[in-house]
């Protein structure tokens, strides 16, 4: 979105937010798997 914004204020504001989201929901996920994996080793 923020590549194809073409000058749009609002456009590229929206983009980073979804960029950032993204990020942040990708890391999160790596989180969740990195914990879930340690207590399956502790577990095991």
């Amino acid at each position: 979105m923020k590549k194809f914004s073409f000058g749009d204020e609002e456009r590229i504001r929206v983009g980073k937010k979804v960029i950032q989201g993204s990020l942040f929901s990708y890391a999160f996920i790596l989180a969740i798997d990195l914990i879930l994996s340690a207590i399956e080793t502790l577990i095991a």
